[in-house]
């Protein structure tokens, strides 16, 4: 008898630890590494909303006072419309867009609206259609922007993740040196019909509208969450094995 139950506990501890070896195979496995590449494009979408931000400050007025009527009244009201409407999108549908479609999505979301708000704005100048066009310009830089930087720390493993924020904010940094020039070049240009693209005055906002919208699905995706195979069936899985041992229990 004593043997007995020496066998049925060993059988016992047997079963224990194949049961837990079992739960433990079925572990649903973390998702995969992002790719290398996603940093890279999470710092040219960067680098794409702080050209966006450059026209839509200091290019704009120069854009306005020539082709809009506008004075410094006119341009103070629209840039304080503009910023109302990045804070009221950070604020009240950012965080309900990324729990509905994850960051990337809400990125690319983003810069489309960019993309097509900069460049009408530039070709329709009647109001109010122009003034709802810079607005859904300026809230899609806001989504873009702040989804980007989500999305870099997201993507960057522990020990990378502050190395990859400065490189973040270092390429916005940069493209604050360039990118005035590069707007005024290109403003200039269109004033003298060296590039014939778009009424006069709007060659820069095209430029920067082109580049918005070229990289929305490139966000899209590259930065997309990557899940591990079956990770929904490993659940399963393992909820259906937990099950059938407390039953047996």
């Amino acid at each position: 008898e004593v043997g007995g139950s020496g066998g049925e506990g060993g059988g016992g501890g047997g079963g224990g630890m194949a049961a837990a070896a079992s739960r433990g195979s079925s572990a649903p496995r973390p998702p995969p590494p992002a790719p290398r590449y996603a940093q890279l494009v999470c710092r040219w979408t960067a680098l794409v909303c702080s050209f966006a931000l450059t026209l839509g400050v200091a290019q704009y007025a120069l854009f306005a006072l020539a082709y809009l009527g506008y004075g410094q009244r006119e341009i103070a009201i629209a840039q304080s419309s503009a910023a109302a409407a990045a804070l009221a999108v950070n604020l009240l549908l950012l965080p309900r867009l990324i729990d509905t479609i994850g960051e990337a999505a809400a990125c690319a979301g983003g810069l489309c609206m960019l993309g097509l708000g900069l460049g009408a704005s530039s070709i329709f100048r009647q109001q109010p259609t122009h003034a709802a066009a810079f607005l859904l310009s300026r809230a899609g830089l806001a989504l873009a922007d702040t989804t980007a930087a989500a999305l870099t720390a997201k993507l960057s493993p522990a020990d990378a993740r502050p190395r990859n924020l400065a490189l973040l904010q270092s390429t916005q940094s940069g493209s604050r040196i360039f990118s005035p020039l590069l707007a005024a070049w290109l403003y200039s240009a269109s004033l003298r019909g060296v590039v014939t693209i778009g009424p006069p005055g709007a060659l820069p906002f095209l430029v920067c509208s082109a580049c918005a919208l070229l990289t929305a699905p490139v966000t899209l995706l590259a930065l997309r969450p990557r899940r591990s195979g079956g990770g929904a069936t490993t659940e399963r899985t393992t909820s259906t094995s937990t099950s059938a041992a407390g039953g047996g229990s």
